[in-house]
């Protein structure tokens, strides 16, 4: 099984990739407008769990 965690922004997530069964970790950069992004989710050919995060910079720049 993989492991994928995503770092989500506007225009790409960044993802990193545990196979369970190898123990191989990778790295990726997935651009969004070009459709990288959804073409990799869309082509994994083995169970995978994925979580992510994102968080919205305009509630960042401007506490209350």
């Amino acid at each position: 099984m993989l492991i994928i965690g995503c770092d989500l922004h506007a225009r790409y997530q960044e993802i990193a990739m545990l196979d369970t069964a190898s123990g191989e970790v990778a790295r990726r950069r997935l651009e969004h407008e070009n459709g990288e992004a959804r073409a990799f989710f869309a082509n994994l050919t083995e169970r995978a769990q994925a979580g992510g995060a994102y968080i919205d910079s305009n509630v960042c720049d401007n506490p209350s």
